[in-house]
């Protein structure tokens, strides 16, 4: 009977590991005087919520205006609970329920720093990007550039100093098998004192976030594995942000009873 209860628990922390789906992509900068920036990123994921996601490295940045001479570039967020714009490093949005179809447009704020030119770069965008144009604040006037077609594009007039990424994704053939991670195990889940975390990687650490990406609780692991207290927390969802020694992380759902 034990045996036939874990075999359903793992079948069941496998179906939540599924569920989460995470689509970025990044813009790389480099302006005349050499300089580079590489921490703008993009895009959409199941565990993002309304507000500023710190378990997804969504940070608010200082007020503008910037120093004189800074190089970077910030994401425009709206954040629906606040009634506010808020400007980060990453622009991450939840993917809607109601549909397998939708555009999401992110809004970005280039500062050139010591240079009047600026070169855009990103990798081959993700299959479940159907379409995506960068274009400046004035509707393409400035630029306009498909980024599924090219991987590059130039800016060098510094008035132009705000963007437009309007992204169309599509998600008609995501399928359950299409998203096991099969490095990650996750059980009993759901659960009601404690989870095992297995994973065929060496885990450096796990973090407990709540809906509004909170940061509940951080464990530090060095290991393929790890029991996590959740004796602390309220009946619910929560996700577990795990990150292997190689740097990469996964975002898993887990329902406490």
């Amino acid at each position: 009977m034990k045996k036939i209860l874990l075999l359903f628990a793992l079948f069941l922390g496998t179906i939540i590991n599924l569920s989460a789906l995470d689509t970025y992509f990044q813009i790389k900068l480099k302006n005349g005087a050499g300089q580079e920036w590489n921490n703008l990123i993009f895009g959409v994921s199941d565990s993002a919520t309304a507000g500023m996601d710190l378990g997804l490295n969504e940070k608010e940045i200082p007020d503008f205006p910037f120093p004189s001479g800074v190089f970077t570039a910030v994401a425009l967020t709206y954040d629906s609970t606040e009634q506010k714009d808020i400007w980060s490093y990453r622009s991450v949005f939840g993917k809607p329920q109601d549909s397998t179809l939708f555009m999401v447009r992110y809004r970005f704020r280039l500062f050139f720093g010591g240079s009047n030119t600026v070169t855009m770069r990103w990798a081959n965008l993700d299959k479940h990007i159907n379409s995506a144009y960068l274009i400046d604040k004035w509707g393409g006037n400035w630029l306009n550039v498909n980024m599924k077609l090219q991987d590059s594009a130039v800016i060098s007039e510094t008035l132009v100093d705000h963007f437009d990424v309007v992204v169309v994704y599509d998600f008609a053939d995501v399928g359950v098998v299409n998203y096991q991670d099969k490095n990650i195990s996750i059980y009993p889940n759901p659960t009601s004192e404690f989870c095992v975390v297995q994973s065929h990687n060496l885990t450096k650490s796990i973090e407990i976030c709540n809906i509004f990406g909170e940061i509940l609780s951080y464990n530090n692991v060095n290991d393929n594995f790890a029991k996590i207290d959740l004796r602390n927390l309220k009946p619910g969802l929560y996700f577990a942000r795990i990150i292997d020694a190689n740097g990469y992380i996964s975002i898993n759902k887990i329902i406490k009873n």
